[in-house]
């Protein structure tokens, strides 16, 4: 269970790293055993956001408060995951602190940089694998892309998490209408059940000819 606890921006001169400590056991318990889905959530970060910590620590030197404020958003999702409590509330509080412009932002998103490149270490080190640079996606057939995602979100498989970012990235505005952007935050939120309860009956429409 998440504990109820929060870090005052007030006492960020004197902020320490948090320890990325992983309750695996709770973690399994959180995603009902299913040891491949947990395999899997670990590559994608391994993959897609190994780069954050580092986009983070360079928006606090050069002053950019919408950065941080976005690189700490991403964290608190990231280790909300993970269920690294520590790492979340920092990442709350930096946020709060970039979106306020408090002095005390910068090295509140130095610490939050530095405890999620620790975590992304305790990653690599449980998986025994290198962090790598996804390629570029190619351009996208949209109903095949939509059934791929589909049968993913059924089979609970992490795939369906890398489906919606490539969805959410090559789709144009003026396509995502309403349901099919339900699914795709859906999915991104891990909640797969919700974002299959949207997109079935968008691909049906889609498949049916209209939106």
């Amino acid at each position: 269970m998440k504990p109820d606890s929060s870090l005052s921006s007030q006492d960020a001169e004197n902020v320490a790293v948090p320890e990325p400590m992983i309750d695996w056991v709770s973690l399994s318990r959180h995603f009902e055993g299913n040891e491949g889905l947990i395999e899997q959530l670990i590559d994608l970060t391994l993959r897609t956001q190994a780069e954050i910590p580092s986009q983070l620590g360079q928006a606090a030197d050069r002053l950019d408060w919408e950065g941080m404020a976005r690189s700490a958003h991403d964290l608190k999702s990231l280790s909300g995951h993970f269920q690294v409590w520590a790492l979340v509330e920092l990442a709350k509080t930096t946020e709060r602190a970039a979106r306020e412009r408090q002095p005390t932002a910068p090295q509140l998103a130095r610490a939050l940089a530095t405890g999620t490149d620790q975590l992304m270490g305790v990653l690599a080190a449980y998986r025994g694998v290198v962090t790598q640079t996804p390629d570029p996606a190619a351009a996208i057939d949209l109903v095949s892309e939509l059934h791929a995602f589909a049968e993913a979100l059924r089979g609970r498989q992490m795939a369906a998490y890398h489906l919606a970012e490539r969805l959410q990235t090559h789709l144009a505005d003026d396509e995502l209408w309403p349901a099919l952007e339900r699914a795709i935050r859906a999915a991104l939120d891990l909640e797969f059940a919700v974002a299959l309860s949207y997109l079935e009956p968008a691909l049906a429409a889609i498949e049916a000819g209209g939106k």
